[in-house]
């Protein structure tokens, strides 16, 4: 067998794998895997978003609309705050923005 002859029979063989048609071949249709929906990154808001909470929770101690007894008020005055222009953070992250204020509030009572 010449060169040539080698050559058209490796090409007669690629052809015949790249004609192959797996759906006519008796094989089960292949498996398509549903692809996971694409979730939205998640991460800290951004400094604007905190300023601006910031100074709300600010004007509510300042007017008198938020008189928190406990640390816990101030959390649920920034939660509700956050989740009424539809974000979310974490509880802990809220939890030590809250704490920075209330421990303001507590040393002004002692």
């Amino acid at each position: 067998m010449g060169r040539f002859d080698e050559m058209r029979t490796d090409v007669e063989a690629k052809l015949a794998i790249m004609s192959f048609d797996f759906r006519e071949s008796g094989l089960p249709e292949p498996v398509t895997v549903p692809t996971p929906p694409t979730l939205k990154k998640g991460g800290n808001p951004g400094h604007q978003f905190w300023d601006d909470m910031w100074a709300a929770i600010a004007f509510a101690l300042y007017d008198g609309t938020l008189k928190p007894k406990k640390q816990v008020d101030i959390e649920r005055a920034m939660i509700e705050w956050i989740e009424a222009r539809g974000g979310s953070a974490v509880e802990s992250t809220v939890r030590k923005r809250a704490r920075l204020i209330w421990d303001r509030i507590d040393q002004s009572d002692s």
